[in-house]
């Protein structure tokens, strides 16, 4: 059997779609499958054990780039896939724009979420990754155990850091904690109303410092727009500085990560990070399901809006009050609390 997965994007929803690999490897061991996402998240997806082939998109220009690019786009994905003989082909987004880019394969069964027909769309309330299975398999009931993903292939993060990034934290007194105060964007768009208030984060740092831990700073480099806000703060920066495997790296070595929900929330979930997550208009039973490694906080408690996101769209909203209600010392709090707990299950 060949399979063709359509999952361009973002960084979580790949991370949470790879839950398609061990449940396709265990119901069809022989298959071969090809995957096809965007050439800025490959390096990711190349860790993976299973995925037997990758076919790279310019997502920007695919996604978001002018009518000429993106017809340019469609065309090269055309001519990597023309004359393709797939036995399935799933098309792990909603929109129905993206079931064109396999146009020129040979015939065959397509599956895809489909908003408009009963029983081929994601459920409210069940997470992600079961529902992606589900879509395939219809008869696949929702996981009971901690969430998976695909296996990395062995050694896949062996790799030494740059020295740079070896410099950079061998300042950073040992263990430390990681902050992830961007991210929620992509190459279609920016979310604000998933990012908890930027300058929580900086008073959570400040009260990390007091407290005698280490905060370091991470997201890629369309984050550098948070820099400003820390800059009379005890931080180590490392945003924009490393690569998606070295991020990986540095979450493995963090003792925990704040973060909302974003990419950085998921590669956490990758390397099994110590996480607290923090929610308002997206639900986190949806975006984490039972992951044990996760704390949710769920801001909003009293507000009738809350979750505002239909799987495509977030309410317009620009105050915030679900996320602005998650008080920082209660974040600080449960950080203790957290790691409290982590050292005692060491001794």
């Amino acid at each position: 059997m060949k399979i063709l997965i359509i999952k361009l994007g973002a960084i979580g929803d790949v991370i949470t779609a790879s839950a398609l690999i061990p449940f396709i490897q265990k119901n069809h061991p022989q298959a071969k499958i090809t995957w096809m996402l965007g050439k800025s998240i490959s390096p990711l997806l190349k860790l993976f054990d299973g995925i037997d082939e990758i076919i790279e998109v310019d997502e920007q220009k695919l996604l978001s780039g002018t009518f000429v690019q993106k017809i340019m786009g469609i065309l090269k994905t055309w001519k990597k896939l023309f004359g393709r003989k797939f036995d399935i082909v799933y098309t792990a987004h909603t929109d129905p724009r993206y079931r064109l880019l396999s146009l020129t394969c040979v015939k065959p069964t397509h599956l895809y979420p489909n908003k408009k027909k009963a029983g081929q769309h994601f459920i409210a309330g069940r997470y992600r990754g079961d529902e992606y299975i589900r879509l395939w398999d219809s008869s696949a009931a929702p996981r009971q155990t901690s969430t998976y993903f695909a296996n990395f292939k062995a050694n896949a993060l062996n790799k030494e850091l740059n020295s740079q990034l070896r410099q950079s934290l061998a300042k950073t007194p040992q263990p430390f904690i990681s902050l992830a105060p961007g991210g929620a964007k992509n190459a279609l768009a920016d979310n604000p109303q998933r990012r908890w208030p930027i300058e929580n984060y900086v008073q959570l740092a400040t009260k990390l410092h007091q407290a005698n831990y280490s905060v370091v700073l991470t997201g890629g480099p369309s984050d550098t727009w948070v820099l400003p806000y820390f800059k009379e703060t005890q931080v180590i920066n490392l945003i924009g500085k490393t690569s998606l495997v070295e991020l990986l790296q540095i979450y493995q070595k963090s003792s925990c990560l704040i973060t909302h929900d974003s990419g950085p929330l998921h590669m956490a979930r990758l390397v099994k990070c110590q996480t607290i997550g923090l929610f308002g208009p997206t639900e986190p039973q949806e975006v984490v399901g039972k992951d044990e490694n996760v704390l949710s906080l769920w801001g909003g408690e009293e507000l009738a809006c809350r979750p505002c996101y239909d799987g495509r769209f977030f309410a317009d909203c620009s105050d915030n009050q679900c996320l602005k209600s998650i008080a920082t010392e209660k974040v600080m709090k449960i950080i203790q609390e957290t790691l409290f707990i982590h050292e005692q299950r060491l001794h």
